[in-house]
């Protein structure tokens, strides 16, 4: 349950970091069908259907390790399982695409820096002719 919790955390933080740093860079990254699902989830009813089952799952974990004090259905964490495996792809992908952005930024602030070399590499050779 706590590495469910630290994915949680840490795909939802380093999501909203890479993208204030990098921006979306939609089309430069990741693979049609890994946009399809985010894109998908991203609709706020999906969004809150996934947050309730995963959220659903995790209590019925939570609260079957003391049976009969709860009042829980057993099979009730059975049910929202299907969704909250859907959620956790979706949150790995996330991940993913987060760290994507960021290597995708870098590499383009290296070519820049490349690229300004080699002008000022070419200035310098055009002068000395």
């Amino acid at each position: 349950m706590g590495l469910i919790f630290l994915l949680l955390f840490v795909s939802q933080w380093f999501k909203y970091y890479s993208l204030n740093l990098a921006g979306q860079r939609k089309g430069q990254i990741g693979t049609g069908f890994e946009n399809m699902l985010i894109d998908i989830s991203a609709n706020p009813l999906v969004d809150r259907i996934l947050h309730l089952f995963s959220n659903v799952w995790l209590m019925s974990l939570y609260l079957n390790a003391f049976p009969g004090k709860t009042g829980v259905p057993a099979g009730l964490g059975s049910l929202a399982m299907p969704v909250a495996v859907i959620r956790g792809v979706i949150q790995i992908i996330e991940l993913r695409l987060a760290c994507l952005r960021i290597i995708d930024l870098d590499v383009e602030d290296r070519k820049k820096l490349v690229a300004e070399e080699n002008a000022e590499a070419n200035k310098g050779k055009a002068k000395a002719k």
